[in-house]
């Protein structure tokens, strides 16, 4: 019995050293069955049949069988956890990139400089530009440590300072209005201020003359939450590659943290009325 154990204590050796080098290998020709997943089947039987031929009267097959689904068991708790690690990884990677974004020199210096202007014509816009200023940053930096959801009303009120700052500027000429039919709800911080955002600086105010429009929406639908946002820019925009690689991280950054913290989804089409956004949010249980 001793040898007994030692073989299998080999075989559960050999069979975890095989599965750690080729975690990743999997059976050619399309098959994603991953190659450790085999061996943790057959290595134990392998060892079970090699020991019957020594010592036919023992009856191993079901004890192998047993050790083979324990080991699969295993290795896939290994496996979820792998990429549960992997997905939180890449998602703080994901806020990282998206405060990256949202921390734009090229805004905070232009609103500086608003400011500046204002000590001088208007003391008291002024002052509620630092106030909107510092909101806008906290918010940003609050962000990146957030693990999950805020309320809705509080990025509306991250909305609110990032145009407010805009109007700063008496250049920077737009209209934003909003009808919100629902408020009670959460979503991924600053998800939804980066796309007013993008329609604000790729749409609205691509018109000169201070006819850009930004429109947003919240409604729910059955037992989704869809917000909508709007702008009248034109379809195609000259952009730079700088602005159009940034533009594209912060969409599909902000996709991939509606999808992983809310199963949420993220929609984008453009005419020639402009573009319109649609985020759409399952409310499982919601009463």
């Amino acid at each position: 019995m001793s040898r007994i154990f030692i073989y299998f204590s080999v075989a559960i050796i050999a069979v975890s050293i095989f599965c750690d080098e080729n975690s990743n290998l999997t059976i050619p020709h399309g098959c994603d069955i991953p190659v450790r997943q085999i061996a943790c089947m057959v290595i134990p039987m392998i060892f079970a049949f090699c020991i019957s031929l020594f010592l036919p009267k023992l009856h191993l097959y079901s004890v192998a069988w047993s050790v083979s689904l324990n080991l699969i068991y295993y290795m896939n708790l290994i496996d979820t956890q792998e990429r549960l690690e992997e997905e939180e990884r890449k998602l703080e990677l994901s806020r990282a990139a998206q405060m990256a974004i949202q921390m734009q020199p090229h805004f905070v210096f232009n609103t500086l400089s608003s400011i500046k202007t204002l000590c001088r014509t208007d003391p008291e816009a002024a002052e509620e530009s630092i106030d909107n200023l510092a909101g806008y940053l906290r918010g940003n930096i609050d962000a990146l440590s957030c693990e999950g959801l805020i309320p809705f009303d509080e990025e509306m009120r991250h909305i609110h300072q990032y145009v407010a700052l805009e109007h700063a500027d008496p250049s920077q000429s737009f209209s934003f209005d909003y009808e919100l039919n629902v408020r009670d709800f959460s979503v991924p911080p600053l998800c939804v201020q980066t796309l007013v955002e993008n329609a604000v600086k790729h749409g609205a105010l691509v018109h000169r003359d201070g006819t850009g429009k930004v429109f947003m929406s919240t409604d729910m639908l059955g037992d989704y939450i869809q917000i909508v946002i709007t702008d009248n820019g034109p379809e195609h925009v000259d952009l730079t590659d700088a602005q159009k690689q940034k533009k594209g991280i912060g969409i599909s950054n902000t996709k991939k943290r509606l999808q992983t913290l809310c199963d949420g989804s993220l929609s984008i089409s453009s005419d020639s009325q402009g573009t319109k956004v649609v985020i759409m949010i399952p409310q499982k249980g919601r009463k």
